[in-house]
């Protein structure tokens, strides 16, 4: 039986890698020729340009690997089963259900291998991928920021905000330090909120406080209400500093959306990015319980190329109804955690049935 369990895996990794490095390749010249107006509008150069797609890898590996697992698993066990090779397994007393082992230990092992690289690789080249995008080859300014946090600084002031929401056009602790040639502090302004009117940051409460003149040292102190925060930026440039679920990894996005949830903002959308972190790895495990039974009945009713075909649009319905539960779960019409799962449930469910028309 290991013999079989060895010949097996054999002949699906040499599948699975053809497949694999196709998809990839293929992926790639799409997108440069989706960017290439980009690239030369801005005038990027070639190192920066190889920069930002080498980067990219990383996401596209997330997303084809479903793909080329289901491709592998369906190619592999239909080209054994016109050779008729399943046949003769089974008429040595193998079942089917014996067959299946290493496929499903096989999608266990990438699943986890795909939720590990999600977690430490996948976030930082996002990062790095969006800030050559943004910064090197758009020209566009960033901040410096930490979490939740911006710092910058202009000619004659250091801004620090708390929290930006670019959507929502609001911003909430606020502190900004005016500063004199000499890198004094001349004056400091505190406000809570403040929100965008289409023109200025307008905010219900702003504290001034300079250094009192003269001798006597101290600080004088100005409230104003309903006011203008002093900010020159709008709204969509902080959009460039909020970070973005793909660029966190699943416990740093758990801890962000802590915060939120205690800063009374919207955690919807969040939290189905969070159950994603989780479900869009375990792909491979489902995919794996889809491609099983199609390989067996493609190889024995039709021919390989139709088996393909079959993987191919099998594995974009399931990135059709996976987007899909997630934009119903970003838009509050599906829970969180259903938004995130319920494409697997389905494929899951279709992949049991269609083992069950099968011999064990």
């Amino acid at each position: 039986m290991k013999k079989i369990e060895r010949y097996l895996f054999i002949e699906f990794i040499r599948i699975f890698s053809l497949a694999f490095l196709a998809s990839i390749s293929l992926y790639l010249v799409v997108d440069f020729f989706e960017r290439i107006n980009m690239l030369i509008s801005n005038e990027a150069g070639l190192s920066t340009s190889l920069l930002f797609f080498l980067y990219k890898i990383p996401i596209i590996v997330t997303q084809i690997t479903p793909v080329a697992l289901l491709l592998a698993i369906v190619v592999s066990l239909g080209s054994l089963n016109r050779r008729n090779e399943i046949l003769a397994i089974r008429a040595s007393g193998i079942r089917n259900i014996y067959l299946f082992r290493p496929f499903l230990i096989v999608g266990i092992a990438v699943s986890l291998l795909m939720f590990i690289f999600s977690e430490t690789i996948v976030p930082l080249a996002n990062f790095k991928m969006e800030y050559i995008k943004n910064v090197e080859i758009k020209k566009q300014k960033l901040g410096v920021f930490r979490a939740r946090e911006i710092w910058y600084r202009d000619a004659n002031s250091i801004f620090h905000i708390e929290s930006v929401s670019p959507d929502r056009k609001q911003l909430q602790g606020i502190h900004i330090w005016n500063l004199s040639p000499e890198f004094e502090i001349q004056a400091r302004m505190d406000s809570p909120e403040a929100t965008w009117d289409g023109r200025r940051w307008q905010t219900g409460t702003l504290i001034t406080r300079w250094p009192r003149p003269g001798s006597a040292g101290g600080l004088q102190v100005n409230i104003e209400q309903k006011t203008f925060v002093p900010i020159p930026q709008a709204p969509e440039d902080f959009a460039l500093v909020v970070l973005n679920p793909e660029e966190m990894t699943y416990f740093k996005l758990k801890d962000y959306i802590r915060q939120l949830k205690n800063a009374g903002q919207e955690i919807q959308p969040l939290l189905v990015d969070l159950h994603a972190k989780i479900s869009v790895p375990f792909l491979a495990l489902i995919v794996t319980l889809l491609g099983f039974p199609l390989g067996l009945r493609f190889g024995r009713r039709g021919g390989i190329l139709l088996g393909i075909f079959a993987s191919l649009t099998a594995g974009f319905a399931f990135w059709i109804v996976l987007a899909l539960g997630l934009s119903l779960g970003h838009a509050g019409s599906l829970p969180p955690l259903l938004g995130a799962w319920i494409s697997h449930v389905i494929f899951a469910a279709g992949g049991i049935m269609l083992m069950k028309g099968e011999p064990v």
